[in-house]
């Protein structure tokens, strides 16, 4: 993902999301759906050409060549819908939504923290506000704050606690290490993104929905250096109010070799469940740049 993109999209964000969370507040979320939600989705397909751009190219990997219109501006329906109920979540009006969760049985018997891994499907808050106020666990998020201001930006403004809990991906290697482990042996989570790679960072290819990919392997070198259960989050938005959360362990007993062979086992399991999910619910994928690299 080049610095370029990230830069533009980081800019557009920040003020996306106030404005978006301002109309909200006015207006209620109803009527912000019905309102100010379809014209983002027009304005981000007449006027963000790199975005229209990969909607199309991730839908003709899953259906062929010909994309409608109406299925692009849906997609970004989609993606101003799950912003817009982030920012609800973060705010805490968790309880006004329909949630189905399968897998949760997963964090019961935990003899130590995990490592969760999301992706940039559906919505990740949700799964947080849920392990969190439903099952009394802590979910630490590692992110990258100077590269990503805008996210935390609005996590820091909706959300003081949250924010405090976020851990900043740019610290020193040994260190952050450290730290992360302190977290997970006093059984506390950390949520990982696996499906993005930052500048610098090491990666490996994979083919997904037919065409190879780099994927970053930060995390899965992270959670196998800790040795601590591995479990993917998929949290995708199904219509109106509701979602569907699900859990997936990555299981690396009886995986043998060094860290870097099982790391990159790990993420082979990743990518299978990610294309699985995006194929059930592609309106969740919310990759808008060439995530193929034009392959």
């Amino acid at each position: 993902m080049s610095s370029n993109w990230r830069s533009q999209q980081e800019k557009t964000n920040i003020y996306f999301l106030s404005a978006l969370w301002w109309f909200a507040r006015m207006t209620g979320r109803t009527i912000t759906r019905a309102t100010l939600l379809p014209l983002i989705a027009v304005s981000y397909f007449c006027l963000d050409k790199n975005a229209r751009s990969a909607s199309r190219q991730f839908f003709e990997r899953l259906q062929g060549p010909s994309v409608p219109a109406w299925l692009v501006l849906k997609h970004f329906y989609t993606f101003a819908s799950v912003s817009l109920d982030r920012l609800y979540l973060l705010a805490g009006f968790d309880q006004m939504f329909e949630i189905d969760m399968e897998g949760a049985e997963l964090f019961d018997d935990l003899p130590e923290g995990a490592v969760l891994v999301t992706s940039h499907f559906g919505s990740f808050e949700i799964m947080r506000v849920l392990a969190h106020k439903h099952r009394g666990l802590l979910v630490h998020i590692l992110l990258d704050k100077k590269h990503n201001p805008s996210a935390f930006n609005i996590i820091e403004r909706l959300d003081p606690k949250l924010a405090s809990y976020v851990i900043d991906a740019s610290s020193p290697g040994p260190a952050l290490i450290v730290k992360l482990s302190n977290l997970l042996e006093r059984n506390q989570l950390v949520g990982i993104m696996g499906d993005r790679i930052e500048d610098g960072q090491r990666s490996t290819t994979k083919f997904f929905l037919g065409s190879p990919a780099e994927f970053p392997m930060g995390p899965w070198i992270i959670a196998t250096l800790l040795k601590r259960p591995i479990i993917c989050c998929f949290g995708s938005f199904e219509g109106g109010r509701k979602y569907r959360i699900r859990f997936e362990k990555i299981d690396l007993e009886g995986i043998q070799g060094k860290s870097q062979v099982r790391s990159n086992w790990a993420l082979g399991q990743y990518v299978e469940h990610l294309e699985s999910y995006a194929q059930q619910s592609p309106l969740n994928w919310f990759n808008f740049y060439d995530f193929w690299g034009s392959s």
